[in-house]
């Protein structure tokens, strides 16, 4: 009895001390993966930090004006250059000049598409464009608005568009008196010249007909560049919004035909045969002829 109560405090003494010794290794092991996994997220937290770091690195260097807000309009960034091209740099100020862009931005959130608009600040004028901030996510997207100056590249195409309106009105104003001289000749030639000269002479004959195919050639040559001249001022119209459209039924067989005898011409000085083959069901479309 005495011996067996000998054993079996001597087990108990070893199973004692073996878990002592494995408690002392787990919490060992315990201890070491905590260091390892702090080591991990110090190293984490770190490389976020450079990251974001570098990040507004670049977003502070751009020359464009990056604004990001979060799908309620809260204003996440705004880099320097944003606060140059809207002239103000306190956030409230910011949304402020902002509130022109805010329903653009609703609408990129609804259909997923970027938009552009232009915007005035005092005499500058800014190009904005609203994308979403993140594609896909359970939380609604933000928008990134990215701002530009194009100050200096809309008074540029001023510019250009005034010149090519004047050079335009200057190069009509003689055509128109090239073309009217031409035509008066034509009736001339036609009406006076012609019938006096004899058909039995075959030079002259021949004679006349180059000079009705000259003048003809001329007379549609010089209505082509009207029109192409017209062309151009109608497009600066355009342009300008200030073009005002003639809307009318149109039957486009009509319209070809006319298209083709304005540029016959061009081909029948070469020879050339021009075919059309239009039907004559076609339906009318609206336009502005």
């Amino acid at each position: 009895m005495q011996e067996s109560r000998t054993i079996l405090d001597e087990t108990d003494s070893r199973l004692l001390a073996a878990l002592q010794r494995n408690a002392h290794l787990t919490a060992q092991e315990l201890g070491e993966a905590l260091n390892h996994l702090s080591t991990q997220l110090q190293q984490n937290i770190s490389n976020l930090i450079l990251a974001r770091n570098r990040l507004h690195v670049i977003l502070d260097g751009l020359q464009e004006g990056v604004v990001a807000l979060e799908a309620n309009h809260t204003l996440i960034y705004h880099n320097p250059s944003a606060c140059l091209l809207l002239g103000v740099c306190d956030e409230d100020a910011v949304m402020q000049t902002l509130a022109p862009v805010l329903p653009l931005c609703d609408e990129v959130q609804r259909h997923g598409e970027p938009r552009s608009m232009m915007l005035d600040i005092g005499e500058n004028k800014l190009l904005l464009t609203v994308s979403l901030s993140q594609e896909t996510s359970e939380l609604a997207p933000g928008t990134v608005i990215v701002a530009q100056d194009i100050t200096a590249a809309e008074r540029l195409e001023q510019t250009r568009r005034d010149y090519v309106a004047n050079v335009s009105h200057e190069l009509r104003t003689p055509l128109t008196a090239v073309l009217g001289f031409a035509q008066i000749v034509q009736t001339r030639l036609e009406n006076v010249i012609f019938p006096a000269v004899r058909d039995e002479d075959r030079r002259s004959t021949r004679a006349i007909e180059q000079v009705r195919e000259n003048i003809g050639i001329m007379i549609a040559e010089g209505q082509r560049l009207t029109k192409m001249i017209n062309d151009i001022l109608d497009l600066e119209k355009i342009e300008a919004g200030q073009m005002i459209w003639d809307i009318e039924p149109l039957d486009m067989g009509s319209v070809i035909r006319q298209a083709a005898a304005a540029t016959n011409s061009l081909y029948s000085s070469k020879g050339l045969a021009f075919h059309i083959d239009v039907s004559d069901d076609l339906p009318l479309v609206s336009g502005d002829r």
